[in-house]
C-alpha cells in the first residue's frame, strides 16, 4: 500500500474540517447570511431537499450564471443537465483521449524546449482550458483569456466576477449567434438548436452552460492534476521525477489513483450539488445561502 504523505505543509485545512465536523458540523457564516456544512450526511440532506435548500436563481436578473442548471431547481435542472450529458458520457470521454493525448504531448513537448517544467504553468493550467475550448467549439487564440476569465469566477473579487461575466457573454452571445447560421459539430451548436418542452434555450441559458462548463472543467481538473504530483512527490524517493516513473511503468498505480486524488486531495472547494464520496471523506465546507431554513 502506498501511503502519501502530502499535506505536511497544511496546504488544506483537514485537521480544521474534522474539529469542525465534531464541534460545529451546522456553522453560521458571521454577517454573511450563509451557512457552512461539514458532515456528510447533513450535506446529503441540503443536497436532496430542494423545497427547503432551493438553489434557485433570480428570474429578474441578467447574470447568466443565476440562469444556469447550477441556480435551478428540479425538475429544470434535470432538463438542462441532460442536455449535455450525453457529452460526459464514459463512451464519449473515452472517444476524446486521442485529442487529450494529442494536446499533452504538444504542452509537454514546448516544456522541455525550456529546460524545466513548472506543472500548473505548463500543464496543469492549459491542458483542461483547451480540451474544454475544444468541446465547445472556440478558438484557441482565446485561450489566455479563457483562464483569466475563469480565475475572475472563482476569485474573491466582485468587480472583477461580473465585468467577466459581462465579458463572457458578449462573448458567447456572438458565438452562439454564428452557430445558429452556420451549426457546427461542437457543443454550442448542441445547446442552441436543443429544445426543452419544445421551446429552444434562451439566450442567458446557453450563455450560463457555456460558462459553467469552462470553468468547471478548466479549475477542477488543474487542481487534480496539480495535486496528483504534489501526491506523487510524497511519496519515497524524494522527488515526483524518481518515484512516480517506476510506479507508473509497473501498473502499480492502477485504476485506484482517481479515486485517492479524488477523496484525499482535490477537496478545498465544493459546489453545491456535488457533495462528498462517502461520509469519512475529508471533505471541505459547502457554502449554503439557507433563506428557507424556517420551513418544515
Amino acid at each position: 500500500m502506498l501511503i502519501m504523505d502530502w499535506n505536511t505543509n497544511g496546504l488544506l485545512a483537514l485537521d480544521w474540517f474534522k474539529q469542525m465536523r465534531m464541534d460545529s458540523p451546522i456553522a453560521a457564516v458571521e454577517g454573511d447570511g450563509a451557512w457552512n456544512v461539514f458532515k456528510y450526511e447533513d450535506v446529503k440532506a441540503v443536497f436532496t431537499n430542494y423545497e427547503v435548500f432551493s438553489s434557485q436563481g433570480s428570474s429578474s436578473t441578467d447574470d447568466p450564471i443565476e440562469s444556469s442548471v447550477l441556480r435551478q431547481d428540479p425538475p429544470k435542472h434535470r432538463q438542462l443537465r441532460k442536455l449535455v450529458s450525453h457529452a460526459f458520457t464514459p463512451r464519449m470521454i473515452e472517444s476524446l483521449a486521442p485529442k487529450i493525448q494529442e494536446i499533452t504531448t504538444s504542452l509537454l513537448d514546448e516544456a522541455e524546449k525550456k529546460g524545466t517544467v513548472d506543472i500548473v504553468e505548463d500543464l496543469a493550467s492549459p491542458l483542461p482550458i483547451t480540451v474544454i475550448a475544444e468541446m465547445l467549439g472556440v478558438s484557441m487564440e482565446y485561450r489566455e483569456r479563457f483562464k483569466a476569465w475563469s480565475d475572475a469566477l472563482v476569485g474573491n473579487n466582485s468587480d472583477a466576477y461580473y465585468q467577466c461575466q459581462q465579458e463572457m457573454s458578449e462573448y458567447f452571445s456572438e458565438i452562439a449567434e454564428d452557430r445558429r447560421r452556420h451549426p457546427q459539430d461542437d457543443l454550442i451548436t448542441k445547446l442552441v438548436e436543443a429544445r426543452i418542452d419544445n421551446e429552444h434555450l434562451t439566450d442567458l441559458e446557453i450563455i450560463g452552460f457555456c460558462i459553467l462548463l469552462l470553468v468547471a472543467g478548466n479549475e477542477t481538473t488543474t487542481n487534480l492534476i496539480s495535486s496528483a504530483v504534489l501526491a506523487f512527490d510524497s511519496l519515497p524517493g524524494g522527488s515526483c521525477g524518481g518515484a512516480c516513473r517506476p510506479i507508473a511503468a509497473s501498473g502499480g498505480i492502477g485504476g485506484s489513483v482517481p479515486l485517492l486524488l479524488a477523496r484525499s486531495v482535490n477537496v478545498p472547494q465544493r459546489e453545491a450539488g456535488y457533495g462528498a464520496s462517502g461520509a469519512g471523506a475529508e471533505a471541505g465546507p459547502i457554502r449554503l445561502h439557507l433563506d428557507g431554513l424556517c420551513q418544515s
